[in-house]
């Protein structure tokens, strides 16, 4: 299923931004592969489970300031791993590095501060 059809099935606003045009400029040829992919913003969890579909190979893991309720977003998903925390605290993201070792996409939706 292509990124525009997963944005409009979980109602993602990355849909209406039509994103979705440049995500698919760099990641279609990717799809396919097993990779870390790290989503900082998880919010609703609508783009994370279009992710999911659509990365299905990958480990797609998220990272919200707020604690998410994964059943009742329905983000227990095998591939999707969820923290709580911030992406200004070096702390936090560091553990993130030593336990996946590397990202190979890195899809920023948190805070939208430039310094961030």
């Amino acid at each position: 299923m292509t990124l525009k059809k997963l944005f409009i099935k979980y109602k993602s606003d990355k849909y209406r931004h039509q994103y979705y045009k440049v995500y698919d400029l760099f990641l279609a040829q990717k799809k396919n592969r097993k990779l870390n992919i790290l989503e900082i913003g998880v919010a609703d969890g609508s783009s994370i489970k279009a992710w999911s579909d659509y990365f299905k190979y990958s480990k797609i893991i998220g990272v919200d300031i707020k604690k998410i309720d994964l059943k009742k977003k329905k983000l227990n998903k095998k591939n999707i791993s969820i923290y709580q925390g911030s992406q200004t605290d070096g702390t936090f993201i560091n553990k993130l590095i030593k336990k996946y070792k590397k990202f190979d996409i890195i899809i920023d939706d948190g805070s939208h501060y430039p310094r961030d």
